[in-house]
Parts: C-alpha cells; structure tokens; sequence
C-alpha cells in the first residue's frame, strides 16, 4: 500500500509541474517567461498551426511589461514559402472565466498563383459572406469565426488574407 500512495503523491507533484513547461514556439517563449502563462498554450496552437517549423519564421512579440498574465500579449510572424510569403499576427488574452480569446490574421502573398485558381481548389466550400471594399469574403463552412478575402496581385498572383477568431479556447 505504502508504493501506492508513494506514487500517487508522485503524481500529483508531477502534474503541475509538467503543466508549467515552457512552450516550445519562440514567439510565445518570452512572453511566457515575462509571466505570460495562462493562456500561453493555447497561442502557441495559433502559431504551431500556421508554422510548423518554428525555426523557419521571424517573430517579434509584445505582452504587458506590468500585468502579462492579465493583459493580451500579441506576435507578428513572418515566413517565405516556396511559392509566396506569409505574415501573421496572433493575439491572445485570459478571460474573466479563465479561458482564453484568441484571433489571428494571416496574410499570404502568392505571386503565381492566381485568385481564381485559389478559389477553385483551396477555397472551393467557402461560402460567400459579405464584400469589404469590392472584396468577396468568404466564410469556411466549418467554422463561421474564419473569413478569407483574395486580393488580385497584378495579372497573375493573389493576396490571401484570412481571419480567425476563437473564443473560449482552454489553456
């Protein structure tokens, strides 16, 4: 009996301290270190999902010098693609329920592929939502907090610019 409980006592030290390993993503580490902590994993998420090699990507980020863990802390990111260049910017903030609001804004140049070509294949189930400026934008049919535009560059390329919000995210 006396291994079990010893164990379990284990356990239980273990668990919060494997709950505070810092993030992995370079863009969300120095906030998280600064004390940046709640909602630290879910923006590390935001940042994994657009790039999936951290090392491939310039950053720079901001949080509150005096309330990091209570205030928003944002990043810019920016990375050239084998066919385009990319720049995001995330923003996360904890909750009054302790949950985290995130949003982010992707912004992807594609200098040979054309708007319409976009709109057939990776865009092709997003539904008409509204026109911003003479600009279709579309919503993805699985999530109505993700929009897209496509803005035509010159005669044969296309600037994406997509949109998502989350709300209630856990940590």
């Amino acid at each position: 009996m006396r291994p079990m409980i010893i164990g379990l006592i284990a356990l239980a030290l273990a668990a919060p301290a494997q709950a505070q390993e810092p993030p992995k993503a370079r863009a969300v580490l120095g906030g998280y270190n600064a004390g940046f902590k709640d909602c630290a994993r879910a923006l590390e998420r935001f940042v994994v999902f657009v790039h999936e090699d951290d090392d491939a990507y310039g950053f720079l980020s901001t949080w509150s010098t005096t309330k990091p863990n209570d205030e928003m802390m944002t990043a810019i990111t920016s990375e050239t693609f084998t066919d385009g260049h990319g720049v995001a910017t995330f923003a996360a903030v904890r909750t009054a329920s302790g949950t985290c609001d995130l949003t982010l804004t992707q912004t992807i140049t594609l200098p040979a592929l054309p708007c319409d070509k976009a709109r057939e294949d990776a865009f092709k189930d997003w539904k008409p939502y509204t026109e911003l400026s003479g600009l279709q934008v579309y919503e993805d049919p699985t999530d109505s907090n993700t929009t897209a535009t496509m803005i035509p560059l010159a005669k044969s390329g296309c600037v994406i610019v997509k949109h998502i919000l989350a709300l209630g995210v856990a940590n």
